[in-house]
């Protein structure tokens, strides 16, 4: 997949700094546009199916209150409207069984712990969706 255009990406947190953060990395990286950053899973699903603004990358964290990332996804898989996003689910330490479970579906990423896996957290999301370095303008 090549692309000049950024990609739409949805971001979604309950750690208010982790979102924050990733929301500052993906603004400031010229693959990316933000349409959202969202604090749960149910304003992931609200914002999806009602905005009709289907992003073409979602990255949400695997453990947050009523619904986990995994849940989620699970939602937005089966339904083929979404069939197209690729998801990204990140967590400090990763469920295998989910992510076995979901293998092929949707990426696994574990959270970065220091700054330089912080600061390479888009391009790394780029590489696994095959778009490669994309370092626009």
């Amino acid at each position: 997949m090549k692309t000049s255009k950024p990609l739409k990406i949805i971001i979604a947190d309950d750690d208010t700094d982790d979102l924050q953060y990733l929301n500052f990395l993906f603004k400031n990286h010229k693959g990316f546009e933000i349409i959202g950053c969202l604090t749960s899973g149910k304003s992931v699903l609200d914002t999806i199916e009602h905005s009709g603004n289907v992003p073409d990358v979602l990255l949400v964290d695997m453990h947050m209150p009523i619904m986990t990332g995994s849940e989620v996804a699970n939602i937005l898989l089966d339904d083929s409207t979404f069939s197209n996003m690729a998801i990204f689910i990140i967590s400090g330490v990763i469920n295998r069984t989910e992510e076995e479970r979901l293998k092929g579906r949707v990426h696994f990423l574990e959270k970065p712990t220091t700054l330089v896996q912080i600061t390479d957290l888009p391009e790394v999301i780029l590489e696994k969706m095959k778009v490669g370095n994309v370092n626009w303008i």
